[in-house]
Formats: C-alpha cells, sequence, structure tokens
C-alpha cells in the first residue's frame, strides 16, 4: 500500500513536471511570435546632412520590418515645421522593393518660399498603421535667368523686332528685370530698367 502511493505520488510528480514544461515552452513561442509580428517603418534616406535644390529629384528610401504585397503607404513632407502635404496617398505601386527596403522617386517642388528651408518627410504604412519621420534636411534655391532668344546663330535687319524671351528658375509676381544691349563687346546700354509689366 505504501509503495503504491510512493508510486502514484511520483507519477503525480512527473505530470507536474511535464506541465510546466510544456507551458514554459508554449510561453517562449508566444513571446517569439509576439516579437516576429512587431511593425516598424525606419527612414534611411534622406538623412539630416542632405541637401537639394528645388527640382532635383530625390530618393526617398526606408526600412520596413514586414512588407505585404499589397501594403499601401502615405507619404508627405512638411516645410519649416508647417503643415503636411501629400507627395502620395494612398500609393503602392510606384514603390520599387528591394528586399525589406522601399524606394520612391519625388522631385522637389519650387516650394515658393524663403531662398532656404528645412523639410521633413513622413512614411506611414497605412495597412500596419506605423510610420517615421526624417530629420530635416536643407532644400535651397539658386537664382538662374537662361536666355531663349534670340540666340546666336540669329540675323535681323535693322528696324526689325526682336523678341526677348527666357527662362525663369523662380518667378516672383513682383519680380523686377533689366534689359541691355552692347554692341562689338561695347558698353552695355539699357533697354529697360527695371520693369516687369510688360
Amino acid at each position: 500500500m505504501k509503495r503504491s502511493i510512493q508510486i502514484l505520488i511520483r507519477v503525480f510528480l512527473s505530470c507536474i513536471f511535464s506541465l510546466f514544461i510544456l507551458l514554459s515552452h508554449v510561453s517562449v513561442a508566444s513571446e517569439k511570435a509576439t516579437l516576429e509580428g512587431i511593425q516598424s517603418v525606419g527612414f534611411i534616406s534622406p538623412t539630416s546632412t542632405s541637401e537639394y535644390k528645388f527640382g532635383d529629384p530625390i530618393t526617398i528610401s526606408w526600412l520596413n520590418s514586414d512588407l505585404g504585397t499589397n501594403d499601401q503607404f502615405s507619404i508627405t513632407y512638411r516645410v519649416d515645421g508647417g503643415p503636411a502635404n501629400f507627395i502620395a496617398n494612398p500609393f503602392h505601386s510606384q514603390l520599387t522593393n528591394s528586399g525589406d527596403t522601399s524606394n520612391y522617386s519625388w522631385i522637389l517642388p519650387d516650394l515658393s518660399t524663403t531662398l532656404e528651408s528645412q523639410i521633413e518627410i513622413s512614411v506611414q504604412n497605412n495597412s500596419r498603421a506605423v510610420e517615421d519621420t526624417s530629420q530635416p534636411f536643407r532644400a535651397y534655391f539658386e537664382p538662374a535667368v537662361d536666355i531663349i532668344t534670340p540666340k546666336n546663330s540669329d540675323q535681323y535687319k535693322f528696324g526689325e523686332t526682336i523678341q526677348l524671351s527666357w527662362k525663369n528658375q523662380d518667378l516672383g509676381a513682383n519680380d523686377q528685370f533689366s534689359i541691355t544691349y552692347r554692341i562689338d563687346d561695347g558698353v552695355f546700354t539699357f533697354l529697360a530698367n527695371p520693369f516687369h509689366s510688360q
């Protein structure tokens, strides 16, 4: 009788130990599954040391902890801490994916701001409700005027009307221009100074 009680106790303890081992494995597996299920988006570029002129192409890159085939993203930018403006929303077909890294090409527009601004870009995975924002980077403007006509090869008779045209890198509503000419590398003479209404 005493021996059978001891056997029962041993069997009971063995069962308890086995149950403890099983529960510990379940706990580890559950923890692993939870860790593997963590979603995130991490910015790669642009960085705080990046600099772009208005009109430059920018490759926006970020790392996905998990990327679904049909995940949709929103990309926004802010100028000097102002309101967010959409670059793309929502989209996924325009992405270039390489493994866990996604890229989107964007042409920095003329932001009609000061000659220099700080830009932040945010990427949000709408499908997984995660996002990240870049460090502010420098966007700047270099003024330029390119003459279109007349060209070096053009010829005109005295008394002919010459159409002057040029391309402005950036044109403000109240910008004023001076136009001059010179003959045979002589002294410049004003045609109009300054003007903008004509």
